[in-house]
């Protein structure tokens, strides 16, 4: 398990521990209470560093284009915000996510569609956390998978946060093939390994895609 602590920087902390009722070795304790409308998309402008979850957070959305979202977006993640954001179709082309403004977030990994329009795949990470972007590209194939991945290190642990998109009408036994090739790509045994997006598997209907 991963635990954090937030020091007098703002910066985030993480312990790890193999127990998950390790508790978080300090807290600062904050006078100023600011109250939050979540119906007021202006609100995400004053999101404080600071409020974030006690554990390491990773949030995914399907977010069916993220272009006029991103205010509705942060605000109803208020007033406790995730760690690491991973946002599948995104709908942008390459330079339109480079510019988009997320407040107290930056743009940690990305795949956008050259030849289709829509779908793609992000990954924002927030301002407090170092990280680096892992190239997955060449396991890239539009509409069977898109995928981006960034590596994040929280003390001695490693963690590799893998955000991945299937369309309904993608080719499923590439996306099978690539998601085995991504995995023996990154995996280690002092490696953790957090995947999340949407790939169009329905769990409630027997077949052997599930």
């Amino acid at each position: 398990m991963v635990n954090e602590t937030i020091n007098t920087d703002n910066q985030l902390t993480i312990n790890s521990s193999s127990s998950p009722r390790t508790k978080t070795s300090k807290l600062i304790q904050r006078n100023e209470h600011i109250q939050y409308n979540k119906n007021s998309r202006s609100q995400a402008n004053h999101i404080p560093p600071i409020t974030m979850n006690k554990c390491f957070t990773v949030f995914h959305q399907n977010i069916r284009g993220v272009r006029d979202k991103t205010s509705e977006l942060l605000g109803s993640l208020l007033p406790k915000l995730p760690h690491v954001m991973c946002l599948t179709e995104h709908h942008l082309r390459d330079q339109e996510i480079e510019n988009l403004s997320m407040t107290h977030y930056t743009l940690g990994a990305k795949f956008c569609r050259k030849n289709l329009k829509q779908g793609g795949t992000s990954i924002f990470v927030h301002e407090s956390l170092a990280s680096n972007n892992t190239d997955l590209q060449k396991h890239c194939i539009e509409q069977d998978i898109e995928t981006c991945a960034i590596k994040i290190k929280l003390l001695a642990t490693y963690i590799y946060v893998i955000s991945i998109y299937r369309s309904p009408t993608g080719n499923f036994a590439n996306f099978i093939k690539g998601i085995d090739a991504i995995l023996n790509q990154l995996y280690k045994p002092n490696i953790e390994i957090i995947i999340c997006g949407d790939i169009n598997v329905n769990y409630l209907d027997e077949n052997c895609n599930k």
